[in-house]
């Protein structure tokens, strides 16, 4: 559990976080469309899949890079309790970074989901007010 809060605190600037959306997005701009409104949700998609990305390959290099440490070292080992001890480090660090991908990947969609329907969710709304507005 503290690995996986570890791995949600990570700082945003992290390789595998979100970037920040575009300050000049004005979701409740009176001259959005329907058209901006997906544009605007579609951007927010493509920057959380590359992310997601990312961090993909990150972990994916972090856990071939353990791997062939404990590869090594299961040839350096003299003994079959050396080698048995190796086996059972790398199982371990191994279920760790697991955990610890799994909720900064989670984290990611959830705020990949969240990023890309807000545009979508404001113009719902926008145009919902609209309609009550001019009695539709």
């Amino acid at each position: 559990l503290a690995l996986a809060q570890q791995a949600v605190a990570r700082e945003p600037e992290s390789p595998g976080a979100l970037p920040a959306p575009q300050e000049d997005q004005d979701l409740r701009a009176p001259d959005r469309d329907p058209l901006t409104a997906l544009a605007a949700a579609q951007t927010a998609l493509y920057r959380g899949i590359e992310a997601l990305s990312a961090e993909f390959a990150e972990l994916a290099h972090a856990e071939l890079d353990s791997a062939a440490r404990a590869a090594s070292g299961l040839l350096a080992a003299r003994t079959l309790s050396d080698a048995v001890a190796l086996q059972a480090d790398y199982a371990r660090s191994s279920l760790g970074a697991a955990v610890v991908g799994s909720a900064r990947l989670s984290a990611l969609g959830a705020a990949l989901a969240a990023e890309a329907a807000l545009p979508l969710a404001v113009q719902f709304a926008d145009t919902c007010m609209g309609a009550m507005r001019r009695g539709d």
